[in-house]
């Protein structure tokens, strides 16, 4: 099995995806794994995806969103 595609099934495990909710608060790809209760307290359930943003936009300002973090000592 192709070593990148052996690494994505592995990403959609329940342990794995236990950890991607626990520790990055990520929304899990799967049924069976319940949201941080930090996101669940915090942002609620009702999330819904931005279909109006084009992705290429979000580039657009990162020049200066990498300078204004560096200036403010972001690591």
């Amino acid at each position: 099995m192709d070593t990148l595609l052996f690494s994505f099934i592995r990403l959609l495990t329940p342990q794995s995806q236990e950890h991607f909710t626990n520790n990055t608060f990520e929304f899990p790809m799967i049924d069976g794994v319940s949201p941080s209760p930090l996101v669940v307290n915090n942002l609620g359930l009702d999330f819904q995806q931005d279909m109006k943003t084009k992705l290429a936009s979000y580039g657009k300002n990162q020049a200066a969103a990498l300078e204004v973090m560096t200036a403010a000592g972001w690591k």
